[in-house]
């Protein structure tokens, strides 16, 4: 199984942020593992979550995101 890291700025329920999550929804589950990073924390991170996903929250300073290891590899 091949594992995807798919990253969205935002976490509204609108727009980009449901693009992403609708990719995880609708994606082979049978040979992809989907990981989620939001930018910030709200509403679609808690979505995304009730439905199953492993979900990150990126913590960002201005405009540079710390890094982290999400044992992808």
């Amino acid at each position: 199984m091949k594992k995807i890291l798919i990253v969205s700025h935002g976490a509204a329920l609108g727009g980009s942020p449901i693009s992403a999550l609708n990719i995880g929804r609708y994606i082979n589950k049978k040979k992809f593992n989907v990981v989620y990073v939001f930018g910030e924390d709200g509403p679609i991170v808690e979505q995304a979550r009730y439905e199953g996903f492993k979900v990150y929250v990126a913590k960002k300073k201005g405009f540079s995101f710390y890094s982290f290891n999400f044992g992808l590899y």
